[in-house]
């Protein structure tokens, strides 16, 4: 079965997987001298999905959704950068879609780019008592701010604003 993928291209379609193409992703990470070792269209494909996937749930972007069914959370209206500049409702700011990129390569480096929510399920949890007490705990999820996050974070910065937008991956 081949896989679904579907770039959006700023209609706010009800079956976009990804905000960018696999072209696109290449160029992304070209400019960065960035590389990965996925290697078929398929795999890169299947990257985009997953990430466009973390990439949405981590943050609650300024304005609305432009359309009620639409699968990804861009397009969207009223949406304006933090210094006022309005982001036109057809639009994927180039700012998410070089974060994709950057996703998708922080996680094909090994980089665990799923934060922890509270309320994550624990994967594992050990208590030992004999003399001192301990408790161990490990999470499905990393428990871990890391450099390559924060980088992503900086690229996003224009669009997260206090009380309008913001990237949760704080850990």
């Amino acid at each position: 079965m081949a896989i679904v993928f579907i770039p959006e291209t700023g209609t706010g379609s009800s079956t976009s997987t990804s905000y960018i193409s696999v072209a696109e992703l290449a160029q992304y990470l070209e400019d960065a001298g960035l590389t990965i070792t996925l290697t078929t269209d398929a795999e890169k494909q299947a990257a985009l999905n997953r990430m466009t996937n973390v990439l949405d749930s981590f943050a609650k972007w300024p304005g609305e959704r432009l359309n009620d069914d639409q699968a990804l959370e861009w397009p969207r209206l009223y949406a304006y950068y933090k210094d006022g500049v309005e982001i036109d409702s057809d639009v994927i700011p180039p700012e998410i879609k070089k974060a994709l990129a950057y996703f998708v390569y922080y996680s094909n480096a090994g980089t665990d780019v799923i934060p922890v929510r509270e309320g994550s399920p624990v994967k594992s949890e050990s208590n030992a008592v004999s003399g001192a007490v301990s408790e161990s705990k490990e999470y499905w999820f990393s428990s871990k701010q890391t450099p390559e996050i924060s980088e992503i974070r900086m690229i996003l910065r224009r669009l997260l604003k206090k009380n309008t937008a913001s990237l949760d991956i704080s850990r």
